[in-house]
């Protein structure tokens, strides 16, 4: 009888341990967590993706990657991409998440859906309104992390859109410019981010501008990024900075503006992703650490490249 009551109460109490542990579980803040990807359709519809970094470490801030051409994902139910996947950014991801950033993947659709998308949309007051949109519902879901816009050609005009236009609480933590579009495209694209209004000189969040200093794409020019950088006359030496790519080899099957060329830095991604990351961290508050060389913990997936 003794015994029986003993296992009784063994039993009890590892049920009221594991609905404990569960509870923990399910109460933990994002912050405690790794780095995650999701991907967000424009109906903001939250996905949350099987990627992983290579090493445990925990995330100081988080990015919004807005890819360049239509910017369509084409995601199916599950959230899964299927447009695009070779997009610099997008290829990129586990990139990021190995440097301790969240990763949020933007889709155009449905709201603007294929095959023209978001082209000659960027540049409006309603598609800063919707990143802003975009931004909170990143922020909701890591909370207490800085939200930075991340542009790839097309997606430099979305991320310069947004911190030109709005304002205050709506506002991301920064942006960063890869291969920006600085020509119109009159087959496609027609806006720029020189000469628009408003202008470079109303961002007032940290920016980062990047180029290949062997991007031969006709609307993405490296000898325009010096102007880029120049036209940011509200923000201060700290607050910004020019950044030129080099190495890589492109595709020789690919068009000079297709993402496995220069302009989407083909062979040299994580060049360009430690660019982007360490600016990042060099902008926070507080100062985060240097990246480590070495990990810090043992690897989640040796298997992983």
């Amino acid at each position: 009888m003794g015994r029986q009551i003993t296992r009784a109460l063994a039993a009890v109490l590892c049920t009221s341990v594991l609905s404990l542990a569960v509870l923990l579980g399910a109460t933990s803040p994002a912050g405690a967590q790794g780095p995650q990807a999701i991907t967000i359709d424009s109906n903001l519809t939250v996905k949350v993706r099987p990627y992983s970094p290579i090493y445990k470490v925990q995330p100081f801030a988080s990015v919004v990657l807005l890819t360049g051409g239509n910017g369509v994902l084409n995601l199916n139910a599950a959230g899964d991409i299927r447009d695009s996947q070779g997009n610099f950014l997008i290829r990129s991801a586990r990139r990021f998440l190995n440097a301790r950033l969240n990763v949020a993947m933007l889709d155009s659709e449905p709201a603007f859906a294929a095959p023209n998308g978001l082209t000659n949309q960027r540049l409006t007051q309603a598609h800063a309104d919707h990143l802003a949109q975009v931004i909170a519902a990143v922020r909701i879901q890591w909370p207490g992390k800085p939200v930075w816009l991340v542009g790839t050609s097309n997606g430099t005009l979305s991320a310069f859109n947004a911190a030109a236009r709005l304002t205050g609480a709506a506002l991301p933590s920064g942006i960063a410019l890869t291969s920006i579009v600085t020509k119109s495209d009159p087959a496609g694209e027609t806006g720029h981010v020189l000469g628009t209004n408003p202008s470079l000189a109303s961002i007032t969040v940290p920016t980062l501008v990047m180029g290949h200093e062997k991007d031969t794409c006709f609307v993405t020019p490296p000898s325009e990024v010096v102007n880029v950088y120049n036209g940011l006359t509200s923000l201060p030496v700290a607050k910004k900075k020019s950044t030129m790519i080099k190495g890589g080899q492109p595709n020789i099957a690919v068009t000079a503006c297709g993402a496995f060329h220069h302009h989407g830095y083909n062979g040299v991604e994580q060049e360009a992703v430690t660019a982007i990351a360490n600016f990042i961290r060099n902008q926070s508050s507080p100062k985060e650490p240097p990246p480590f060389k070495k990990p810090l913990d043992a690897p989640l997936d040796k298997n992983v490249k």
